[in-house]
């Protein structure tokens, strides 16, 4: 793997933030790809390019934005990672104590939990959060709910 020329001024400060945040960091260091993939603590998975204000893609990385449409941001502040973070919402698994019957639903982080539950209307709802896996399925990265459904 070759080494990127240098890093943006501003990504130390992204990369603190997102790690502040509960993320987990890695560095990618080829030129031709983003710069950072981000684990969320909810299994999902980011790639980040980190460019200053004026900074541009390179022919690489934009064969490799074009390759992989949407599986990549190109962020150039904190605001930006927050804003790409938010986007995210992780989709919960509701069980119903009282009637045993599921359902899933997409909420933001911090949405209050359902408590009453849609098929009964007894208030026994209990959430789970699903974790996203993504897979490479020979045309591009698709995102796959995995459940701990027994």
């Amino acid at each position: 793997m070759r080494r990127a020329a240098k890093r943006d001024t501003n990504e130390k400060r992204i990369v603190e933030f997102l790690r502040r945040c509960g993320y987990t960091v890695a560095h990618l260091n080829d030129p031709g790809i983003p710069d950072l993939l981000v684990g969320t603590p909810y299994g999902i998975n980011l790639l980040l390019e980190v460019k200053g204000e004026k900074g541009k893609l390179t022919e690489p990385q934009h064969a490799f934005f074009d390759m992989w449409p949407g599986q990549a941001t190109v962020v150039r502040t904190i605001k930006d990672a927050k804003e790409t973070l938010r986007r995210i919402m992780p989709v919960y698994l509701y069980v119903c104590a009282a009637c045993d019957k599921t359902t899933d639903i997409v909420q933001k982080f911090t949405d209050e939990p359902i408590t009453i539950c849609p098929f009964c209307g007894k208030p026994e709802m209990k959430r789970k959060i699903q974790i996203a896996a993504v897979i490479y399925n020979g045309n591009g990265w698709t995102g796959a709910a995995k459940d701990d459904r027994a």
